[in-house]
């Protein structure tokens, strides 16, 4: 029997515990082009069992829970339950099942304000460069450590097999940070796909690699270990549409 999903207010926000080995989290509080992420992690989650764990009270300016460094040394008891929260629940996820996920999930502006560089080089051998004003090209941008070779880059990706897919981010920008991988190559690539069914044109590290040491998604990794742990950046104006909700909800229902 499956037991009944429970929602609970909490000093930080919400917590809802579910019965899928699937956690989000919405580390960051609604503000500007965030303003809606977390009532997408809640709709998905209600709808499909996963547990989460939702900043709603928090603001970045005061303490970043997407960085662990920052969490260490804030002594706010509502940050420090939120990181409790968040612990608690993988680590009894991972003792009762093989390799749960967990998704960190956060929204971007459709277009850069700022030159920015991509975990991507051009053929001859420069980086990848996007100035303000462009369109970013994905909707969503997968983060685990990983980054998608120049064999998709330079064709539509079909036909190349899961190994030949990705390479640690870290060859190809060395000053992102020592991060290491956080989920399975075939999983990671089992969860581009589904988004992509879904509609949603899905990179991996093409912006955002996670390889930050203080990246939540490297501590939740390295703290708990047999766990699946990435970062969904999910362009605003995709991820505020009924469609992205229904979409994540079809993924969540085969990712595992």
């Amino acid at each position: 029997m499956v037991k009944p999903l429970e929602r609970l207010s909490m000093a930080y926000g919400v917590k809802i515990i579910g019965f899928r080995p699937i956690v989000f989290v919405a580390p960051h509080c609604p503000e500007d082009h965030e303003q809606f992420v977390n009532e997408l992690v809640a709709k998905v989650c209600t709808a499909t069992g996963c547990f989460a764990v939702i900043n709603t009270k928090i603001p970045r300016q005061l303490v970043d829970l997407n960085n662990s460094e920052e969490i260490e040394k804030s002594d706010d008891p509502a940050v420090k339950r939120f990181y409790g929260d968040l612990l608690e629940m993988v680590r009894e996820l991972s003792d009762q099942t093989e390799w749960p996920w967990v998704l960190f999930v956060h929204f971007t502006p459709r277009f850069y304000t700022k030159r920015r560089f991509l975990y991507e080089r051009e053929q001859n051998g420069r980086l990848a460069v996007r100035s303000p004003g462009q369109s970013r090209d994905f909707d969503i941008d997968i983060g685990c450590g990983l980054a998608e070779t120049l064999a998709v880059h330079f064709s539509s990706g079909e036909g190349v097999a899961d190994e030949d897919r990705y390479v640690s981010a870290k060859k190809i920008r060395r000053n992102r940070g020592h991060g290491t991988v956080t989920c399975n190559q075939n999983r990671v690539a089992h969860l581009q796909r589904l988004l992509t069914l879904g509609g949603m044109r899905t990179k991996v590290g093409r912006e955002w690699a996670a390889l930050a040491e203080s990246n939540m998604v490297q501590h939740v990794a390295q703290k708990i270990g047999s766990v699946s742990v990435v970062q969904l950046e999910i362009i605003q104006d995709v991820g505020e549409r009924r469609e992205a909700v229904e979409a994540l909800i079809q993924v969540v229902e085969n990712l595992i």
